[in-house]
This record gives C-alpha cells, sequence and structure tokens, in this order.
C-alpha cells in the first residue's frame, strides 16, 4: 500500500470514527466515547502521530476513570504505554503498563495480564533485561495453561526462544521454538509459523550452519506468499541479507546468487527490510537492520555509505540511551574527516585532468611523467584509503567506549539517587515514630513536657532536607537529569529557589505528602509552593506540575 493510499484510508476511518463519537456523545453514552476516543488514538498512533494519539488517549482514560469501568481502563492504560514506547519514553512506558497490571490482578482479569505482560516483556526485551523478559514468559505460559490459552502460551514459547538465543544459549532456545512450532500447527496459525521459521533459521545463522538455515528461510518464505505480512517480510529480508552475507558459496549457488554479488545482494534484501521497518515504527529492528547494512558497505569497500548509516544507527541509540550531545559532537568530528577525505579525492581528480592537458607537448617526456605520476598516485590512494579505514575504525570504537562509560555513570547515578532517597524515606519513617513515641508522654509533670517540646522540635528540624542532603541530592540529581535546571531558570527565570527545588522533587516522582515529610514542612506548605508557582507563571487549574515539565519537554 503507497503512502496516499495509506492517508486516504486512515482519513476515512478516522471519518466513520468521529461519526461514531458524535453518536455516542447524543445517546450520553460515556463508555462508548472512551471506546471509540481509544480507537482514535490507536489510529493516530499506527501512523505515528504521537501527539494527538496521547491527546485522545487521555480523553478516553478521564471518562473511563469517571465511570469507574476498570476493564477498560487497563485497556487504556495499556495502549497507552505502547505510545511512550514506540516514543522511547520507557519509563513512562512502564508506569502504565504496571498501571494496568495492578487493575488486572485486582479484578482477576487473566487474558489483560497475559497482554500486558508481553508488552512489558517486550520492553524488558529491548532493553537487554533479558532474565526479566523470561520471567515475563514463564507468567504467561503458566496463565496460558490455567486457562487453556494456547494461542499465547504457543506465543510465549517462541518468544522465550529469542531471548535465550540473545543470551547465547542456542540449544535451549531451539528447544522452545519446537515447542511453538508443534502448537502453531495445532492452531494452524501461519503467521506465527512463519515468525518461528524466521527466527529458527537465524538461529542456525549464528551457529554457522547455512544450509539448514536457508531451508527455514524458504519455509517461511512459502507461508509468507500465502499470507502476506509486512512484519514477516521484514524478518525475512533482514535475516536472509546476513544469511547472503556470510554464507559459503555452495549455499549462494543454491539460491542462484554469484559470490561476487554477495554483498550487494545483501544489502538490497537489508534495504527492504530497513524500509519496512520504518513503515511499521520498530525501532528495534531497525537498529538489526543498520548495523548489518554497515558491516555490508564496509565489506564493500563503500566507507563513505557505511559512516552515513553508522551515523543513523548512532543517532538512534542515542535517543535510547540519552547521549544525544556526545553523538553530535562525535558526528561532527567524523564529518569533518569524510569532508576533508572527499575534498582530497577531488583535488586529486582536479590534477589528474591537468596533467593530462600536457600530453601536447613532448610526447615522451609526458608519457614517463604520466607513467610515474599514476605509480605514484595509485601507491598514495591505496596507503591513503587504508589509512582512512584504520582511522574510521579507531573513531568509531572510541564512540562506543565512550558511549558504555556514559550510560554506566548513568546507571550509577540512578542507583545513587535510588539509596539516597531511600535512606532519607527510612530516616524521616524513624523521626516520625520516635515523634509519635514522646507525644504520648502526656503524664509528665510540665518540667518534663518543656523538655520533651524542645526534643519534639529539634526532630522535626532534623527532618528538613539539610544543606549536606541538598548538596548529595542535587549532585545525583544533575547526573541523571544534566538540562533540568538550567532549561527551568531559562524558561522561567523568575522562579525562586524553593519553587525550583518542588519541580525537581516532581521529576523524580514524589508526591505531596512524600515532599513535605522530606522537607519537614506540612503538606499545606507544599500545596501552597505549588499554587504560587501556578499564579506566578500563568499555568491552569487544570494543569498538573507533571504536565508543566512535559509542556517544556524535560
Amino acid at each position: 500500500m503507497g503512502i496516499y493510499s495509506a492517508q486516504k484510508d486512515s482519513a476515512t476511518i478516522l471519518a466513520k470514527y468521529q461519526r461514531e463519537l458524535a453518536f455516542c456523545k447524543l445517546k450520553k453514552n460515556e463508555e462508548c466515547s472512551a471506546k471509540v476516543l481509544g480507537n482514535i488514538a490507536k489510529l493516530y498512533g499506527d501512523y505515528l502521530d504521537f501527539s494527538k494519539s496521547g491527546e485522545y488517549y487521555q480523553k478516553a482514560i478521564s471518562i473511563a476513570f469517571r465511570i469507574n469501568d476498570q476493564e477498560l481502563l487497563a485497556a487504556l492504560y495499556g495502549e497507552y504505554g505502547r505510545v511512550f514506547y514506540q516514543m522511547l519514553d520507557f519509563p513512562k512506558a512502564f508506569e502504565y503498563y504496571q498501571k494496568a497490571l495492578d487493575i488486572c490482578e485486582r479484578t482477576g482479569n487473566k487474558r489483560g495480564k497475559i497482554d500486558l505482560l508481553k508488552k512489558s516483556g517486550e520492553l524488558y526485551y529491548h532493553l537487554g533485561e533479558f532474565e526479566k523478559a523470561l520471567n515475563r514468559a514463564d507468567e504467561i505460559i503458566e496463565i496460558g495453561n490455567e486457562i487453556g490459552d494456547k494461542k499465547n502460551t504457543g506465543y510465549a514459547f517462541s518468544w522465550k526462544g529469542n531471548i535465550l538465543m540473545m543470551m547465547g544459549k542456542y540449544k535451549e532456545s531451539l528447544k522452545q521454538y519446537e515447542e511453538s512450532i508443534i502448537m502453531q500447527k495445532e492452531l494452524n496459525d501461519d503467521r506465527r509459523l512463519a515468525v518461528d521459521y524466521a527466527n529458527v533459521a537465524c538461529e542456525y545463522q549464528l551457529l554457522s550452519n547455512y544450509e539448514t538455515a536457508l531451508e527455514y528461510h524458504q519455509k517461511c518464505y512459502a507461508l509468507l506468499k500465502k499470507n502476506k505480512d509486512r512484519y514477516i517480510e521484514m524478518l525475512y529480508f533482514k535475516d536472509m541479507g546476513g544469511l547472503i552475507q556470510n554464507a559459503p558459496d555452495k549455499v549462494l549457488k543454491k539460491i542462484g546468487i554469484l559470490s561476487e554479488k554477495r554483498y550487494q545482494t545483501s544489502l538490497d534484501y537489508e534495504a527492504k527490510a530497513l524500509q519496512i521497518a520504518e513503515e511499521l515504527g520498530d525501532t528495534p529492528q531497525k537498529t538489526y537492520i543498520l548495523e548489518l547494512m554497515v558491516s555490508g558497505y564496509e565489506k564493500l569497500g563503500d566507507f563513505k555509505k557505511a559512516y552515513s548509516l553508522f551515523q543513523m544507527l548512532t543517532k538512534i541509540k542515542d535517543e535510547m540511551t540519552g547521549q544525544q550531545i556526545k553523538a553530535e559532537i562525535a558526528r561532527k568530528e567524523s564529518q569533518y574527516f569524510f569532508d576533508k577525505k572527499e575534498a582530497a579525492e577531488k583535488m586529486q581528480n582536479e590534477k589528474k585532468q591537468a596533467q593530462l592537458k600536457l600530453r601536447y607537448g613532448m610526447v615522451l617526456f609526458l608519457f614517463f611523467m604520466v607513467a610515474a605520476a599514476g605509480f605514484s598516485l595509485f601507491y598514495y590512494t591505496r596507503m591513503k584509503k587504508r589509512k582512512e579505514k584504520e582511522i574510521y575504525v579507531a573513531h568509531r570504537q572510541i564512540m562506543e567506549l565512550e558511549q558504555e562509560k556514559m550510560e554506566s555513570e548513568l546507571d550509577q547515578a540512578k542507583m545513587e539517587m535510588k539509596q539516597f532517597v531511600s535512606s532519607l524515606n527510612e530516616k524521616n519513617t524513624l523521626i516520625n515514630k520516635i515523634s509519635d513515641e514522646l507525644r504520648q508522654h502526656n503524664y509528665f509533670q510540665d518540667e518534663k513536657k518543656s523538655a520533651i517540646q524542645e526534643t519534639l522540635t529539634e526532630i522535626k528540624q532534623s527532618v528538613i532536607l539539610t544543606d549536606e542532603d541538598w548538596k548529595k541530592f542535587l549532585s545525583r540529581f544533575e547526573k541523571i537529569y544534566p538540562d533540568f535546571i538550567s532549561v527551568i531558570k531559562t524558561e522561567y527565570p523568575k522562579i525562586t529557589a524553593a519553587e525550583l527545588r518542588y519541580l525537581m522533587l516532581v521529576k523524580i516522582g514524589f508526591a505531596s505528602r512524600e515532599m513535605a515529610d522530606i522537607l519537614g514542612v506540612s503538606p499545606n506548605t507544599v500545596h501552597v509552593t505549588w499554587k504560587r508557582l501556578r499564579e506566578k507563571f500563568g499555568f491552569s487549574r487544570d494543569e498538573s506540575p507533571q504536565d508543566i515539565l512535559n509542556r517544556i519537554k524535560i
């Protein structure tokens, strides 16, 4: 389907939903309105308009919450989490998945729970937290067997195969795929069967068993011809491109590919896979495909194209890890290098043309000079290309090491922040307990009551976030959110220290009550700070503190 056709169809569907929504409102059926709003939100999400999608999901969630439809609310939370997943906002995705899971646990909705375990497990998988993803798959298998849901049980076996393959446990992985294939055949589910064939083929490629891998690719393609599916097409083209790039010549002969054409043919397959991944908005698959294409162009000797794709790959990975500034610096440095290379090659071409114009002079002398220049140019170009390749590889390794280092530092900062907040909460809990016990001694004489009152005052003061506590908190906070304070101060120059501190505590997820406990003030004081902040900068009553942070994109 072309882009125009897809847009035309989506416009038709959207108009249909809008008519349904108007009818629901006319009948004052709020459940119907919430469901239609959810459908509109999903439609916008499918076409990657995440802003509009989020807007409609919020409207639908508001109605579902108001009418207390827990099943509908869980479904909407799950779908909204999926939007954040597509936007690479993984903390928000987890937040909404967990909200939906809590509702399913509370209401005993096991089928809804399976769907959310799949979504959250998929997120763990793409973040590389394979043990957690395996736990999710095992939960799905347990619930699926309990309620007789063979479809999702088969899915979970296939998914476990993927996870174990990524962990390098190939024998265990193949066993899981075998279980899934048996179930898919029983269910006559050609789509899932094709996915399993594609995954088994990929695994045999990793084991360098290219002949068996080719057999499974052909099985997958046979099913694909019967039932067109863009996602499976993407898997097929991606993995076939990898096979063609690495398989022995005798395997390539079976599919009629000449060995000298292997890299270009492989890249043609990967280009098709990349196009589909972009259509589907599948960022993780897009990164795998780009890695294969970078490798293919390197082997083909086209380092300029390899670098261009490596830039694209680095940008996507940086968006997933929050290292955009470092990537921009690296891209500019590398761009300078390749611009310099291109200029040098252009200069050499101009020099060669100038030399050719001299052929009308002394023929014998010119012949000798051209021959000598040609030999020198060949040797120089060969050595230069080798050096350029070494520099390219070194730059790439440096970028990867810097990225790994920054990811490690960010993880450490997050862990320290969690431990620090936990220690503050433990301290405040202990202090509150002691305060309560001291208040209970009302039978003491006046002198003792006075002493107790002084002790209580000292305890309350110790609850307040001290200068030392604040310095530690600020240090860890800036490691996690390095641009937060500067962006806030630029956006709102008149903001006070207390108001800034309030927004920082909102950013890391504290509720008003928790802020009051940490700062040693009453919840009303925290509320007054928010009210003053709202009035000073003209925020509406309907906006929450988190809405303000979302609006300025920090």
